[in-house]
């Protein structure tokens, strides 16, 4: 993804910043990173972690979370419903708009046409952020501690110096993996974040592209800023930590004098990879069971036409024949991934979750992430790309039914 031109007062290199950081004034507009106090030592010594944008959208789909997670991070969601013609003057300006998106391309002056209808583009941006905030700290101190927040009541704080140096630094001096941050990323930015995440209707607005820069109005007390980190190539981890010792005298811890608060234990604390992969291949085997009483429903009263006196019906009535056959397997479709939907997918997300986070897991991790995010069907979810970067052999996904009730 191409960055913002260089508007701002303020870059060094590859380093942007949104708005005039040197001459805010520090008074009235200052900047504190919270977190667990565990993590307060390494952090002001200037290993900083960096969180993928992605990674906080699978928080909120599996967990509902949405204090750290967010599904909307860095999308853009463009609704689309238009028919266009190439030999209609007055679809040239959304024609233009479509192919400028990289949907389409119509040949003026054809008689060709697209129909879109109710069709769903998502733009995504992938980058790695480090989070503050900004503002009063005894205010951000009681929405940041609080009580509810449970996991994320953080009982530790720095308060950061000058982040236009850090940014400044981190892409002279820092270092990812002993590599030149700019080996491996664009440039780093930092910049507040606006609180008016929105969708946008493709015949009245251009096709939004992704901006990790707009959160959902729900966040706006975090009160946050961000430094960014874009990627030259797609990097297949949750996090990256920038090691840069340089900043350390721009990054101050602050004693909160809070008491540390009780984590409650994790329902797979102690829990061995398989008896969770054990369950995770449990689960999908309800699946042939699901299928086979969704047939019945739907196909059943169907069979009998099929022949008509032991013979095959004329090929002319075949197109009249085959659709409600189609129609079945339509609704077929729906009736499993509602069941699945309602009965299995929260289990399996939390499974697949904690199975992705540990070592007994291979590649393809990817893939599985961007089927989540896109909200695909179980078909899609039980392909051969969820057994085989876990090690569960295809076979046994397809053996043993139990616990489908029809809706």
């Amino acid at each position: 993804m191409p960055l913002a031109p260089k508007t701002s007062r303020y870059y060094c290199g590859e380093v942007w910043s949104l708005g005039n950081v040197r001459t805010i004034n520090r008074r009235t507009c200052v900047f504190y990173k919270f977190l667990d106090k565990q993590y307060v030592a390494g952090t002001a010594a200037g290993r900083l972690k960096f969180g993928r944008l992605r990674y906080y959208q699978l928080l909120e789909i599996v967990t509902g979370d949405q204090w750290i997670g967010d599904r909307k991070e860095g999308l853009a969601k463009t609704t689309v419903n238009a028919t266009l013609r190439a030999d209609d003057p007055n679809d040239a300006a959304l024609i233009e708009r479509a192919e400028s998106a990289g949907l389409f391309r119509l040949e003026p002056g054809r008689k060709t046409q697209v129909t879109m209808k109710d069709v769903t583009l998502y733009n995504v941006v992938d980058c790695f952020v480090f989070c503050v905030s900004n503002g009063d700290l005894a205010i951000l101190t009681t929405e940041m501690t609080a009580p509810e927040r449970k996991k994320y009541a953080y009982d530790g704080c720095i308060h950061l110096v000058d982040p236009a140096e850090i940014a400044k630094r981190i892409w002279e001096r820092g270092t990812v993996d002993g590599q030149p941050v700019s080996t491996n990323f664009e440039g780093v930015r930092f910049g507040p974040v606006t609180y008016e995440w929105k969708e946008s209707e493709f015949t009245s607005a251009p096709v939004g592209k992704g901006d990790p820069f707009l959160k959902d109005a729900i966040y706006s007390p975090q009160r946050e800023w961000r430094f960014v980190l874009f990627p030259r190539a797609a990097i297949p981890k949750d996090s990256v930590f920038v090691e840069c010792e340089s900043i350390s005298d721009l990054l101050v811890p602050i004693s909160l004098s809070l008491s540390t608060p009780t984590q409650a234990p994790s329902e797979f604390d102690g829990v061995s990879d398989g008896v969770i992969l054990g369950e995770f291949t449990e689960l999908w085997r309800c699946w042939d069971e699901a299928k086979e009483v969704a047939e019945r429903d739907n196909f059943e009263h169907l069979r009998p036409n099929a022949l008509r006196n032991g013979q095959l019906v004329d090929p002319r009535e075949l197109e009249e024949l085959l659709k409600p056959y189609y129609e079945a397997l339509s609704k077929r479709d729906k009736d499993l991934n509602a069941w699945f939907d309602r009965a299995l997918r929260g289990r399996m997300l939390k499974l697949y979750f904690e199975i992705r986070s540990r070592p007994c897991r291979g590649g393809g991790i990817e893939r599985i992430d961007s089927a989540i995010l896109m909200g695909a069907p179980a078909f899609i979810l039980r392909n051969r790309f969820v057994s085989e970067p876990f090690s569960i052999p295809w076979e046994s996904l397809n053996r043993g039914r139990r616990g489908y009730v029809a809706s």
